[in-house]
């Protein structure tokens, strides 16, 4: 049970550091960059966690950066490649058993808005695909490229935009003990919305629920984000905010951070 804690821990880092979407939410929403626009955005959040279980207590931080090139292809289909940096450590009763850092999986991911109306509705697909760049030994990685799509639906009700995800991805593992104890299906919903405060600045909340990548647990990571987007110029924004678990398996607290320029 300990050593299956340890890895789910690991893997609850990976699954955090691909799902950048719409930073500093998990959730993304249906908008494209447009033909012929590109944007990079570096983007990082600190993890902290503490979980106790039968008198052991595990402890975890990580700090991760993600910078993410975005190109619009056409109108309404955006490509973009996601290279993580990570660093972590877990200690047990206060003594350190693992400390790592380096790139993570990079992701490709196309975001396809295939559908939208005068009245505010629109609807996207983003189907994406992880390749093992991390180093598997250091628990960067799951060794195996990992396959996953996310249905998005955007809903203007002015001045308040509303975001829902519903995502599912395939997580294999090269190592036949991670196979063992880890599931390899993973479920991802999210409900988020945005509203405009003042002049180039907006608040942005959500909350979400995710599958429990430990195998023999039905209690699934809940957690809850609020945040602000502020609009420096037409392109050029910073985010930050704060992640909140919602129940036990969710890491305890993440503070998030990022930039965007559009070109």
């Amino acid at each position: 049970m300990f050593k299956s804690s340890v890895f789910a821990l690991i893997i609850v880092f990976l699954l955090s550091s691909s799902v950048f979407a719409g930073h500093p939410l998990i959730t993304d929403d249906t908008g494209t960059q447009g033909k012929g626009n590109f944007e990079i955005d570096v983007k990082g959040e600190t993890s902290k966690d503490k979980e106790t279980e039968n008198n052991i207590s595990i402890k975890s931080e990580s700090l991760k950066i993600s910078t993410s090139f975005v190109y619009g292809i056409v109108e309404t289909v955006d490509l973009s490649i996601e290279l993580p940096y990570q660093w972590y450590k877990i200690r047990v009763n206060d003594t350190e058993i693992a400390k790592e850092n380096g790139i993570t999986d990079l992701s490709i991911d196309l975001k396809w808005r295939f559908y939208e109306n005068k009245d505010g509705w629109s609807f996207a697909l983003k189907p994406g695909i992880t390749l093992p760049t991390g180093k598997i030994d250091k628990g960067l990685g799951t060794g195996k490229p990992t396959y996953g799509i996310t249905f998005i639906t955007t809903k203007s009700l002015e001045p308040i935009t509303i975001h829902f995800n519903l995502g599912y991805s395939y997580m294999d593992y090269k190592n036949q003990e991670d196979k063992d104890i880890l599931r390899k299906s993973i479920v991802k919903s999210s409900l988020a919305a945005e509203i405009p405060i003042i002049n180039n600045l907006k608040a942005v909340a959500e909350i979400g629920v995710y599958t429990n990548p430990e195998k023999g647990t039905n209690n699934h990571p809940a957690f809850a984000t609020g945040g602000f987007i502020y609009d420096l110029s037409k392109n050029f924004s910073a985010e930050a905010g704060v992640r909140f678990a919602l129940n036990k398996p969710e890491t305890d607290f993440t503070a998030l951070f990022g930039i965007a320029i559009k070109f």
